[in-house]
């Protein structure tokens, strides 16, 4: 016999009766009750789990040297111990799978578990939101504000009924595209909490979601000044003040910046809590504007001149063009446009989603289709309820006017709607330049990370530079700079990704195409 084979033989055996003994001393059965089913096994000490290259055994385990790696491999094995009854911990007598969830041991990525703990050991609040109050109220929050109330029945006016609605089909057309190309993102794997930001960065890699993400920030940020601007000036023409007081917006607008700064520095809790009452406070103005528009015919005497109810005279009147010197289409798309952004509203509540997957495409889809209802009979309704002048008065606000019972529900639920979303807006901007300088793309960013006091106050500073402009005019077609950039990004990169076959991208929405996202980019 070969003495070579013979040593090589012996050192297997050896080996072997080395991984023998481990196993015998991790999981020991033991039969009680004299039933086979009935198996206690003996706990497994931490050091156990590890290689045998691993330090030895000592009296306390430092859960700051587990060993993130083991830990990986072993993560699967220790849940399905734990299903048949295992006891793991290490000597001390506690849970080892028990301390790694309250120390949060996530693995590099953030936990999706719905029983996660806190660092008391007691259970978090579950993501469990469906999509429609996680995604499609949130997205009608956003899509619904200042643009319909104030400057949708002017737009009317001035662009007549046939341009408003081409206009209304090029706006909501780019953002329904937009809206299957952020559906495919959803769907292209697990999705992740983390919000828009995180769902861009993860799939479209991070120098595209960096750049996107930048100008996401930007364009939310300048939409809380719109809403200012927009509430002070509801308030301003409510108190029989008018417009042309430019001071006195922008002064007011400044105090009620930093009142909504001061809000999110102190009680951001509160902000999220007070969004269904927003919400409620719109939906009633809403239904009060729609009930006045449909009767207006029966309540004329109670109504301001040239609001004379549903007449074909008034339908021919408001479907020709009648543009101001300074004004053209493409100006009103400018203004318009905005009233059709915020369907990545629903994005950035994936971490309260119970299914991400499922519920952002759904809601997102049901709220844009909503809106895009909505604004097509209003649009109609205002052009068959009022003369063209009525339409065009600036020192009035229109649906105030003609709504049923009070005309200071819809103020109030104007002030209400645009301070809720400026309050989302600036609530929402410093979380993402955190988020962004997290990921650590640009150096100069870094000093975003350190300090929250730093993103509010570069906050501030846009605000206040947008706040300067002093019209909602003004500052809309700014908003819409930033948007379409973005979105034109999110088709781009959606379009080259499907074009070229990219192994990562393997989205599982269904209408997604990459002539879809494409058109999205065209317009």
């Amino acid at each position: 016999m070969d003495p070579f084979n013979d040593k090589f033989e012996d050192e297997e055996d050896e080996e072997t009766e080395q991984e023998d003994s481990i196993n015998d001393q991790t999981l020991s059965p033991k039969h009680t009750n004299g039933r086979d089913d009935d198996i206690d096994f003996k706990r497994v000490s931490l050091p156990a789990m590890r290689p045998a290259s691993e330090s030895k055994v000592s009296d306390g385990v430092n859960e700051r040297d587990i060993d993130v790696e083991m830990a990986e491999k072993s993560q699967n094995d220790i849940e399905r111990n734990e299903d048949a009854g295992v006891s793991i911990s290490d000597p001390s007598g506690e849970d080892i799978m028990g301390k790694a969830k309250r120390r949060k041991l996530n693995f590099g990525q953030d936990s999706d578990s719905d029983d996660d703990e806190d660092l008391n050991g007691k259970n978090k609040k579950k993501s469990n939101q469906g999509a429609i109050v996680g995604v499609f109220i949130p997205c009608l929050q956003n899509i619904l504000g200042i643009i319909l109330f104030v400057r949708l029945p002017s737009i009317t006016g001035e662009a007549g009924l046939f341009q408003t609605y081409v206009l209304i089909a090029l706006c909501k057309s780019a953002t329904l595209l937009t809206t299957l190309s952020m559906n495919a993102i959803a769907t292209n794997g697990k999705m992740s909490k983390g919000g828009a930001y995180y769902l861009l960065s993860r799939s479209l890699g991070p120098a595209t979601g960096g750049s996107l993400g930048i100008l996401f920030y930007i364009a939310t940020t300048v939409s809380g000044a719109m809403y200012i601007l927009g509430s002070v000036e509801t308030f301003m023409i409510a108190s029989g003040y008018g417009t042309s007081h430019g001071i006195m917006i922008r002064l007011l607008s400044l105090i009620l910046l930093l009142i909504i700064l001061a809000i999110n520095w102190v009680g951001i809790s509160y902000v999220s809590k007070a969004g269904i009452v927003f919400f409620i406070v719109t939906c009633i103005s809403i239904f009060s504007i729609f009930i006045g528009l449909l009767f207006a015919s029966l309540r004329t005497d109670s109504l301001p001149d040239g609001i004379t109810g549903m007449s074909f005279s008034n339908f021919g009147d408001n479907f020709e063009s009648d543009y101001k010197e300074d004004s053209s289409f493409f100006i009103i798309i400018a203004i318009f446009f905005p009233a059709c952004t915020g369907i990545m509203a629903g994005s950035n509540r994936s971490g309260d989603l119970k299914d991400p997957s499922k519920s952002i495409p759904k809601g997102t889809l049901s709220a844009h289709l909503t809106t895009t209802t909505g604004y097509y009979i209003f649009t109609f309704l205002f052009a068959i309820v009022a003369k063209k002048r009525v339409l065009l008065d600036e020192d009035i606000i229109f649906v105030a006017e003609v709504a049923w019972p009070f005309k200071f529900i819809v103020h109030a639920g104007i002030i209400f709607s645009s301070l809720g979303a400026a309050l989302q807006c600036l609530a929402g901007a410093p979380k993402l330049l955190t988020a962004i300088a997290g990921d650590d793309l640009l150096p100069f960013l870094k000093i975003f990370n350190r300090n929250a006091l730093w993103p509010l106050c570069l906050n501030f500073c846009i605000c206040f530079i947008a706040i300067l402009i002093g019209s909602l005019d003004a500052v809309a077609p700014i908003v819409t700079i930033f948007f379409l950039a973005l979105y034109g990004g999110i088709n781009a990169a959606c379009f080259l990704l499907d074009w070229q076959g990219s192994p990562n991208w393997r989205p599982t929405w269904k209408y997604f195409h990459k002539l879809t996202a494409l058109g999205g980019l065209v317009l």
